[in-house]
């Protein structure tokens, strides 16, 4: 009796920043969490967004959340066809995920960045909402208690010194290094993971090029995905 013995082709990359998606996950589980995530987080941002809130800033005008939260949905949409597209055998879907990343991620992290312009432009705006936002959560008169031979003195909020009694201009510079921070951290995991599933795709192009299908694309059809 003769046993055939079935070969499987594998992958071996010269890079080894290209094996692994943050050096410890295969690149097909690696993206498929970083899709989750994406997937996650926009969700949430678009909800909160059309309600007239944002997880960045305490304060922002409603055309900005509004573009934020269609971005965000068409985001979430991307993430969820990215997403199938790994684990279902059809590479149409999986090349028009990441060619939609490639245009999705930088247009979502400018329009971050020009929420950061706006806000820091928009100060006088947002000091107008702390101090009515203040208002409407404390007393008309706050007691300031100073050094007992001062004693007691009596301030109105609405004067434009009531904006030191309600910390509106630190509450200000810390939204504001807070999301620069945000920012940042946001480009360099997106633009990673972004380039991850492109190397994926790549991967499996290196791998199959000459399987063409009736789609003008190559076919998976008789091989399993790779990690």
């Amino acid at each position: 009796m003769v046993y055939q013995r079935k070969f499987e082709r594998r992958y071996e990359d010269g890079n080894p920043f290209n094996r692994k998606f943050c050096a410890c996950m295969s690149l097909r589980g690696g993206c498929a969490l970083a899709c989750t995530i994406w997937l996650g987080v926009n969700t949430y941002i678009a909800t909160v967004s059309f309600m007239g809130y944002t997880p960045i800033f305490s304060f922002l005008n409603k055309p900005a959340l509004i573009v934020l939260g269609t971005l965000s949905i068409i985001f979430s949409l991307v993430s969820l066809l990215t997403l199938y597209g790994l684990f279902v055998d059809t590479p149409v879907t999986l090349i028009a995920g990441a060619l939609f990343l490639t245009f999705i991620v930088p247009i979502y992290l400018l329009d971050i960045l020009a929420n950061i312009f706006v806000f820091g432009i928009q100060k006088s705006l947002y000091m107008d909402w702390c101090l009515n936002k203040s208002k409407g959560l404390s007393n008309e008169l706050i007691m300031i208690i100073t050094e007992p031979p001062v004693g007691s003195v009596q301030v109105d909020p609405t004067e434009t010194s009531s904006l030191n009694t309600y910390n509106c201009h630190k509450l200000w510079e810390d939204e504001l290094k807070f999301s620069i921070a945000i920012f940042i951290t946001m480009a360099i995991c997106y633009t990673y993971w972004t380039l991850c599933i492109s190397r994926y795709h790549q991967k499996l192009r290196d791998l199959f090029p000459q399987r063409v299908g009736p789609t003008g694309f190559m076919s998976y059809a008789q091989s399993r995905f790779l990690p």
